[in-house]
């Protein structure tokens, strides 16, 4: 007798709703009663549940079991700031959900996760990151989710290589290296490493036409001259999950330049139309892509927060992002095509099915015993009290299994190229705000002393 209300950005776009997406149907795979709330609009999405009540008024939620008796797990896929506004009535189990893979946590985002009983991340990048800011029986892995019906999308026959398409996902320009992308595929065409008939599509969001064509003038070295081109397409629209997905089916390559914060969806997506991608081998890339399956380029490391991220500037202080360099892209650019030209096996992602995540999420919950769920109200009061040190501090969920890999992740990655390039931008922003991280290394190192209190 549970149900799982699941917090989501629902009504949003990109990679947060899309998630959230995949563990709602995940966990209806399995039969579980699942209530989907969007968090923007606080509204249910999908079909309502005879078990739970869920009422908005004047900014807030109310969430309730119809039955005294029957128990509720919240999943709050999205900022923990977001339980602030909800009102839990009868037995609930708080989960906050780490959607965002960075190398260190600010206090005060692990301050608002000690809101929840527990906290469920994707990948053991995650984890390990996680457990230096949080208790680390609180933390478990629930991978991300493949849609059922991507292997609709996938592409029939052979690739023609020849005519190979790259594609890339120009969502946030600056932060995902678009430049560089465009930068690194015309020296590829340049120097044989791919034809010089290929084309490379960007795709970008509605209105964000003027913002890659600016980031592609910005980007330009060496009397390099990026731009739109006849082997450089564009295309700006307001893309739905569908859309994303038909337009994954077009092209040959992924190409994903991500600066490090791991586990790219669209990557994730292609690879599970047999698509083939190249991509950072960095956090949680690692889960689901190997040399077998994927070109990994290794990556240079800096510690800066992400500057496409300033609002969330308190979490990203300190992350350790990943950088490429131009040489190594240009490489692995040439190692795709050869990939094409030979024929890929198609990755194996069964273990991200709905079924197989949402029989794991069924595993969790199933073996929560009667006192792992407080009545409205206990989370803070828990939490306030292993804040400050007491006795009384959250119990250690019973008999829960330890977080499993459900994949195992390879470390081998393209090697990286030795020739000088220009410096990154990371490196500006790293020496910009070389003294905060300072501080926020000992802001943390006080919380984690009072932890061991």
């Amino acid at each position: 007798m549970i149900s799982i209300v699941w917090f989501g950005r629902f009504s949003g776009f990109g990679g947060l709703a899309d998630a959230a997406y995949g563990y709602v149907e995940a966990c209806r795979a399995t039969g579980i009663d699942t209530i989907a709330v969007d968090t923007l609009t606080n509204d249910v999405v999908g079909p309502h549940s005879r078990k739970v009540s869920v009422v908005a008024s004047d900014g807030r939620l109310t969430i309730s079991a119809i039955r005294p008796q029957h128990k509720i797990v919240v999943v709050c896929h999205d900022s923990p700031q977001f339980l602030k506004k909800v009102e839990f009535r009868g037995a609930v189990r708080l989960i906050g959900f780490v959607v965002n893979e960075t190398a260190t946590f600010s206090p005060r985002w692990a301050y608002d996760l000690m809101d929840c009983h527990e906290i469920w991340t994707a990948s053991d990048f995650n984890v390990d990151n996680l457990s230096a800011a949080v208790p680390p029986f609180m933390i478990r892995k629930v991978p991300h989710v493949l849609p059922t019906h991507l292997s609709s999308f996938a592409s029939a026959g052979p690739i023609d290589a020849d005519e190979i398409k790259f594609g890339i996902v120009a969502s946030r320009p600056e932060r995902r290296r678009i430049g560089q992308c465009v930068r690194s595929f015309q020296r590829a065409r340049r120097e044989g490493g791919i034809p010089s008939n290929a084309r490379l599509i960007v795709k970008t969001s509605e209105g964000g036409r003027e913002e890659v064509e600016e980031v592609l003038r910005t980007a330009s070295l060496d009397g390099d001259v990026l731009e739109i081109s006849n082997n450089v397409d564009l295309i700006s629209a307001r893309f739905t999950r569908q859309d994303v997905w038909e337009w994954l089916s077009t092209i040959d390559v992924l190409v994903s330049s991500e600066w490090g914060k791991g586990w790219d969806l669209p990557s994730f997506y292609a690879l599970g139309m047999g698509k083939i991608c190249v991509a950072t081998g960095f956090g949680g890339n690692l889960e689901y892509m190997t040399t077998e399956n994927a070109v990994l380029m290794s990556p240079d490391y800096y510690d800066f927060p992400d500057p496409m991220e300033a609002v969330n500037v308190a979490l990203y202080v300190g992350h350790k992002a990943a950088y490429v360099r131009d040489a190594t892209m240009t490489a692995a650019l040439g190692v795709a095509y050869g990939r094409c030209k030979d024929g890929s096996a198609p990755a194996d992602l069964r273990s991200f099915s709905p079924e197989v995540v949402g029989s794991h999420i069924c595993d969790l919950v199933d073996q929560y015993e009667p006192h792992d769920y407080y009545e409205a109200g206990a989370p803070r009061v828990v939490a306030e009290r292993f804040r400050k040190g007491g006795a009384s501090i959250a119990p250690e969920p019973s008999n829960l299994p330890a977080p499993v890999s459900l994949v195992a992740p390879s470390t081998t990655v393209l090697p990286q190229p030795s020739p000088a390039e220009e410096r990154p931008l990371a490196h500006f922003f790293a020496k910009a705000l070389e003294r905060r991280p300072v501080l926020y290394r000992s802001a943390q190192a006080v919380y984690r002393m009072s932890l061991k209190r």
